[in-house]
């Protein structure tokens, strides 16, 4: 009794102060007994992004330097997509040419002087001229990599000039303002843990501890650790936060082996 009261109390506490405040304010005993008592956390990022060259090409330039935060549509890279442009103009120039041979057709067709066969085979050209237009036009937007999301650039695959592979590694964006906590809880916690249960999280990196709420709970116990993934959210947002950070996780009224 005097274990669970003291670890209630600690919680209290834990919401708005260090472990070091704790440990001066209620001394070694309580943290022996509380830091029996928490879970591992990382904060993981809710969105991220690897992105990879949709076309083979000369990096034109880039716009960002890892670590740079940037905003949503944000340019980041562009490719040298001056042979793509040449073959657009190409492409359209047979799309032109299928269509006026078409029109052409169809007006000696009135005459007779051209058959039905004729007219379904310039139909035929105009669509494959349409279609090497569309590939074409499919191949531009890969020509500049824009950020679908408001994040932070963690790593930088590629330099200016050089040449890069369709598929290969460009760049990784991920968000940093929607951030969750992830944690592995025992799965005997399954019995009292549920959606809504509050949690403080110690993040180590910052020594600050923050209050928070589980969102999610895995669908399925892995069965060789006899755990599940459970997921939350901080209540308060801190541009401090940082994917990756790590810390302790304590519940209100949890109490688990």
């Amino acid at each position: 009794m005097k274990t669970n009261l003291l670890a209630a109390t600690a919680f209290t506490f834990l919401s708005s102060q260090s472990l070091a405040q704790m440990e001066e304010q209620f001394g070694d005993e309580l943290l022996a007994g509380l830091q029996t008592n928490v879970v591992r956390a990382q904060l993981v990022p809710l969105q991220k992004a690897v992105f990879s060259a949709g076309i083979s090409a000369i990096v034109e330039q880039i716009h960002i330097q890892e670590g740079d935060v940037v905003e949503r549509d944000t340019l980041l890279l562009s490719f040298d997509c001056d042979g793509i442009q040449a073959g657009k103009a190409m492409a359209q120039a047979r799309v032109k040419s299928a269509d006026a041979t078409l029109q052409v057709n169809r007006e000696l067709l009135k005459l007779n002087s051209v058959g039905p066969l004729e007219i379904q085979l310039n139909e035929a050209e105009l669509d494959i001229a349409n279609g090497e237009l569309a590939a074409v036009d499919a191949q531009l937007k890969h020509c500049q990599v824009r950020a679908p999301f408001a994040g932070a650039v963690t790593q930088r695959a590629v330099d200016a000039y050089q040449f890069v592979a369709e598929g290969e590694p460009l760049l990784e964006l991920v968000s940093r303002d929607r951030l969750e906590v992830q944690l592995l809880m025992p799965s005997t916690s399954l019995a009292w843990l549920r959606v809504g249960s509050d949690f403080s999280m110690l993040v180590e990196e910052l020594n600050t501890a923050m209050p928070g709420k589980i969102v999610r709970i895995g669908g399925a116990v892995d069965p060789v650790s006899l755990t599940v993934p459970v997921f939350g959210k901080l209540d308060q947002r801190d541009d401090s936060l940082l994917p990756g950070m790590s810390g302790r996780v304590q519940f209100v009224t949890a109490e688990f082996d």
